[in-house]
């Protein structure tokens, strides 16, 4: 076994939305999220007599996810809080982009 498969089997087993603090979920079940899209960081913009906007850094292992399922579609931003309990962000996508890492 190379070193690359074991990292990448440790990696999978991490993988996983139940320990993250911040995940995405869609209201649409015919057009769920990728299952393992996971949130790596995000910027909030909030002020007065502007539109919100929350921008959003999501991997994924598979690298071949079409964009296009992405767009145009509701969100929501779960976080999870110290105590257990959960505040909800919600949106649309305008925009996504892939970095080809």
């Amino acid at each position: 076994m190379t070193y690359a498969s074991v990292a990448l089997t440790a990696l999978r087993r991490q993988w996983v939305t139940d320990t993250r603090l911040y995940t995405l979920e869609s209201a649409s079940r015919e057009r769920a999220l990728p299952a393992d899209l996971m949130v790596e960081s995000f910027v909030l913009h909030d002020a007065v007599s502007e539109p919100f906007a929350l921008y959003l850094n999501a991997l994924v292992l598979d690298a071949h996810v079409e964009l296009k399922q992405l767009y145009a579609r509701p969100v929501t931003l779960l976080t999870t809080l110290a105590d257990g309990s959960q505040t909800r962000r919600s949106g649309y996508v305008t925009e996504a982009w892939s970095l080809q890492s």
